[in-house]
């Protein structure tokens, strides 16, 4: 089984209710070691997270440190999805995330949520697409943002 090997990009990435962290936010216990609550009383979303690189399921070329992309497997509105947390601006464009987003497009839709609170979506059907695009501008009128 891999191990994170130092990479924290999870940490920033997703939220935790548990401790006040909202995604896309440094959580306040990671420092260059990796959490400091290791082993102490991490929150059980953090416990219970693995990314798909984690699972064995992604490239060793795909390591989140590397690539700045945690990617997840979920059930979204458009059914099973990938979900790309994109923890640099842009990191999904980078030629080297080109190959990883390819064979992930050949199985299911990919959504790459970006930090900004944006998203985007790669690959899918004629109506998912559609239907993406409907939830998305709804969002942003909502917001305000876009």
């Amino acid at each position: 089984m891999r191990q994170c090997q130092g990479c924290t990009e999870c940490c920033f990435a997703l939220s935790v209710k548990e401790i006040g962290k909202a995604d896309f936010t440094p959580c306040p216990h990671i420092f260059e070691w990796g959490c400091s609550l290791h082993g102490i009383g991490k929150p059980a979303p953090c416990v219970r997270f693995e990314c798909l690189w984690l699972q064995g399921k992604l490239p060793l070329e795909a390591w989140p440190a590397k690539t700045h992309l945690v990617c997840t497997l979920q059930r979204t509105v458009l059914g099973t999805a990938y979900v790309i947390l994109e923890t640099e601006p842009e990191a999904a464009e980078e030629l080297y995330s080109q190959p990883l987003i390819e064979f992930m497009v050949k199985q299911h839709p990919v959504f790459v949520r970006k930090p900004d609170g944006d998203s985007l979506l790669k690959g899918g059907s004629p109506e998912q697409v559609q239907k993406y695009n409907e939830i998305r501008d709804k969002f942003r009128e909502q917001t305000g943002k876009g």
